[in-house]
């Protein structure tokens, strides 16, 4: 890869401090978009992140060629591989473009072999000990290298594959340490999907999604495969996908009925495609392969049907004309197995539209394909001090809680306080202060300070499900059981494992249960 000239980096470490599976968390989370730069001794690798997804990777490393990923996918031979790699050391173009005009491959194989291959080389960032990273915030810095084409993916599955072949370079045990003495559960079912779990990953899950249990009870259960135990706790606790409780489940509490919603294996099968299809969809079909095909070899002009250099106003117009053909909401029923092909061409046509309708991205992706050199791209961009800030506050913010769960509720307060400073609208870092202030203080806090604090973070974060279980137990403690059983719904509704709040909601009903008797019994005595 070429060394273009780009701005500072907006945040920059080592992978020994921070590692690859914090940082894929930490953009997705935040949404951000912007090139991650990773290089080591014996690699660099670029991530072009757009709004926190993976969207385009190149790497100074061999291997994960495009032909070979499809080789061991099953979806080429070793001959049409072969014939692949002669034509392309002529001169031929990009292994994709060749395989479809040798009739290997259709363009949604290309479009499945792409995602796969994009996963191989993320994957292999994970591997990468030692290494420096540095992100620019907003910058592209892969225009004009290789194709133009931008697919952005679910970091979710990348994040368990990375975690599962390389979980010996990361700090699994000091993390999972912080489990200690609390319950267990998930947030959401849909999560775990997303995850692409194996087996062993799923046996693992299925005892949490029962019930609540604890680190020591599901470490000690011999059936459990311990590689497997440690990879998804590890994964979903930094994704903030497992919920941690003080308190167990009530003897005799339920399970949660295995329904659809709850089956890791429920996810419907794949489309069956039928031998025939109607004029209309027929052509609508053949469109979108076509496209796909042709997306490699295009400019972002060429991608919206535009001579080179058309003006902003018609560029929407092309795109809003090619949205209504491609937009992925068009892959249902027999167009359904072409879902990942309307995705990859739809997320091109809007990498092309948002780039194209910005001046500043304009002018620059203008001096690529004019002058055929290496240039980069900046967006419109929130300023450098912004970004800095931002990542600085969140990593005082996770070390907050780590100590929380330790109970070292000094020091935690020290760091959310520096968050805080540096980062006064996140309702969160405010949840976790008033919560801190309410366990160091005891009955000297200000009941109703600390509720106009969490109502404001209720007003920052709306769906967070801490900052309504937080609001919820300081109103139950302010003797407000009205305004707490409003809010303990709104924590099941977020997370319907949480015991905490269901055990609230469940001992309200009980104490409403004997009140009714109660009265009954005393009017009974009274009138009877």
């Amino acid at each position: 890869m070429q060394r273009e000239y780009r701005p500072a980096p907006l945040a920059q470490g080592s992978f020994d401090k921070k590692p690859f599976s914090n940082i894929l968390v930490y953009l997705l989370q935040k949404k951000l978009t912007g090139s991650f730069e990773v290089q080591s001794k014996d690699a660099t690798v670029v991530v072009y992140f757009r709004d926190g997804m993976p969207g385009k990777v190149c790497t100074t490393a061999t291997g994960n060629e495009l032909g070979h990923v499809l080789l061991e996918m099953g979806l080429i031979t070793e001959p049409q591989l072969k014939a692949c790699q002669s034509e392309m050391a002529k001169g031929g173009g990009y292994q994709g473009q060749i395989l479809i005009r040798q009739g290997a491959i259709d363009a949604a194989t290309m479009v499945r072999g792409l995602r796969t291959q994009m996963m191989h080389k993320l994957v292999d960032v994970f591997a990468m000990e030692g290494a420096s990273f540095a992100f620019y915030d907003r910058v592209n810095l892969l225009v004009g290298e290789g194709p133009e084409e931008v697919f952005p993916i679910d970091p979710y599955p990348v994040l368990m594959a990375g975690v599962r072949r390389h979980g010996a370079k990361l700090p699994i045990d000091s993390v999972l340490e912080t489990l200690d003495g609390s319950w267990l559960s998930f947030s959401s079912i849909d999560a775990l999907k997303r995850l692409r779990l194996t087996a062993k990953e799923k046996d693992v899950c299925r005892p949490i999604l029962s019930k609540p249990r604890t680190f020591a009870e599901l470490a000690n259960t011999p059936s459990l495969d311990a590689t497997a135990l440690r990879a998804v706790l590890y994964v979903t606790l930094i994704t903030r996908e497992l919920s941690l409780s003080e308190n167990g489940p009530d003897v005799g509490t339920p399970s949660i009925p295995p329904t659809p919603r709850t089956r890791l294996d429920s996810a419907p099968p794949g489309p069956s495609a039928p031998q025939s299809y109607s004029p209309e969809i027929a052509a609508l079909r053949e469109s979108v392969l076509a496209k796909a095909s042709a997306l490699a070899n295009q400019n972002y002009y060429q991608m919206l049907d535009l001579p080179l250099g058309a003006p902003s106003d018609e560029v929407r117009k092309a795109f809003f004309k090619l949205a209504k053909t491609y937009h992925p909401d068009r892959a249902t029923g027999e167009l359904a197995d072409l879902k990942e092909t309307f995705d990859y061409v739809f997320s091109n046509l809007s990498e092309a539209h948002g780039t194209l309708v910005d001046p500043d991205a304009r002018e620059e992706y203008g001096s690529v394909i004019s002058e055929g050199i290496k240039r980069t791209s900046v967006m419109p961009a929130s300023t450098d001090e912004e970004v800095r800030e931002t990542l600085e506050a969140e990593n005082l913010f996770q070390k907050a809680l780590v100590l929380m769960r330790r109970n070292q509720n000094d020091k935690a307060l020290e760091l959310v306080d520096q968050a805080r400073q540096i980062n006064p609208e996140e309702g969160e870092y405010m949840a976790v202060w008033c919560k801190l202030q309410m366990l160091q203080r005891g009955q000297d806090v200000p009941l109703d300070d600390i509720i106009q604090h969490l109502r404001r973070a209720e007003e920052l974060n709306p769906k967070s499900e801490r900052v309504h279980l937080y609001l919820a137990q300081t109103l139950l403690k302010a003797e407000r059981p009205g305004e707490a059983r409003a809010h303990f719904e709104k924590v099941v509704e977020v997370n319907p494992h949480n015991v905490e709040a269901a055990r609230e909601l469940r001992l309200m009903e009980m104490r409403k249960f004997k009140e009714k008797e109660e009265k009954k019994g005393f009017m009974k005595k009274l009138f009877g």
